[in-house]
């Protein structure tokens, strides 16, 4: 059985649930800067939206870390 922590800063026993996986600080704002940059690029490089970009980037990247898979296709590999 696993431990998880409310927001209210309680304790909650969970039971068979595995424990998120965590996503260490430098990696995880690498990987929304350049999901976020794939996104700009994807939206034809039309300014004004990196807030929104990098909003919808940190959404996916976290939601893919919670989920367990790899991380969304930044388009990286194409720019090198």
């Amino acid at each position: 059985m696993t431990s998880q922590t409310r927001p209210s800063g309680k304790r909650t026993e969970a039971a068979g649930a595995a424990p998120p996986q965590v996503i260490g600080t430098p990696d995880r704002e690498t990987l929304i800067r350049e999901q976020a940059y794939y996104l700009y690029e994807r939206g034809g490089c039309q300014p004004g939206s990196a807030l929104s970009d990098w909003l919808a980037a940190e959404a996916a990247i976290d939601q893919a870390a919670q989920a367990g898979a790899a991380a969304p296709r930044t388009g990286a590999a194409r720019r090198r």
